[in-house]
């Protein structure tokens, strides 16, 4: 949003204040547009060869006042090259009918000419980039420099550009990673792992740690033992039956010590 004109009201509350009244654009975007200087080689030559019949005329004062005469400055933007004469001319002929519509907005022969010239000025624009893009082309060969090469290669892509994976970071666009690919559980499934557990999955559960009692230590039959007892309290069915059944099981022998060695109880002896 840019500032498009702005005026300054009187100070109507007498407090040495003045009100500044500013109007807006709203969604305007700022192009960037550089300068650039177009010689009309042409009218040069002709302001030449009046400066040389002037009298006690310097050489390079009188081709830079030649330069200066024959050279009109133009705004483009950043990605367009320098337009020629032809080019700025049909512009302002266009500029010119436009002016002219809009003294007389319902004549169809002024909009028809709008219309010609702009086509015109498009048409003539897009083939100056083209032949130049095509002189520049010509002009790599083997002892072009690879900086003229690299600066090329961007031109020539195709549609959205790519981030260049080479390029610098960017503190004001952050690496987004790409969203995570999961399997979101459907209500059915909720509901399957909400339910209570069954009397055969308690059994085969209660079964499975029997088995694998050989492997574990007192410590931890005993902490199964406990949570045994605490589906005493809990909303399962024949709770107290499998707690029951799970106490039932004897408890393994802690495995016995090794004998110490004969000559380990000598050596321990002599000490």
């Amino acid at each position: 949003m840019g500032a498009v004109s702005w005026d300054r009201e009187p100070d109507c509350w007498g407090s040495d204040h003045h009100p500044l009244i500013i109007d807006l654009a709203a969604n305007s975007q700022r192009r960037l547009r550089r300068r650039c200087y177009i010689t009309d080689w042409h009218l040069f030559h002709k302001e030449l060869n009046a400066l040389i019949a002037a009298p006690s005329s310097e050489p390079f004062q009188v081709l830079s006042t030649a330069v200066q005469a024959a050279t009109k400055s133009s705004w483009v933007e950043e990605n367009r090259t320098p337009p020629n004469l032809h080019i700025l001319r049909l512009w302002a002929a266009r500029r010119r009918a436009e002016l002219a519509l809009n003294q007389d907005p319902a004549a169809a022969e002024l909009r028809n000419n709008l219309n010609r010239l702009t086509k015109a000025a498009r048409r003539c624009e897009k083939r100056f980039s083209r032949e130049r893009w095509m002189d520049w082309c010509a002009s790599l060969g083997p002892s072009s420099s690879s900086v003229s090469v690299w600066r090329t290669f961007p031109s020539m892509e195709l549609g959205a550009r790519m981030p260049d994976p080479a390029a610098p970071p960017r503190i004001d666009c952050p690496y987004n990673l790409p969203p995570e690919v999961g399997v979101t559980p459907g209500q059915s499934d909720i509901e399957g792992m909400q339910a209570p557990y069954t009397m055969a999955e308690l059994q085969a559960t209660f079964d499975q740690a029997k088995a694998e009692a050989q492997l574990n230590t007192v410590d931890e039959i005993i902490h199964q033992r406990r949570m045994a007892r605490h589906l005493k309290s809990q909303a399962v069915p024949a709770a107290a039956a499998l707690a029951h059944y799970y106490n039932s099981t004897p408890l393994l022998p802690v495995a016995p010590l090794p004998e110490t060695p004969p000559w380990l109880k000598a050596q321990a002896s002599d000490n």
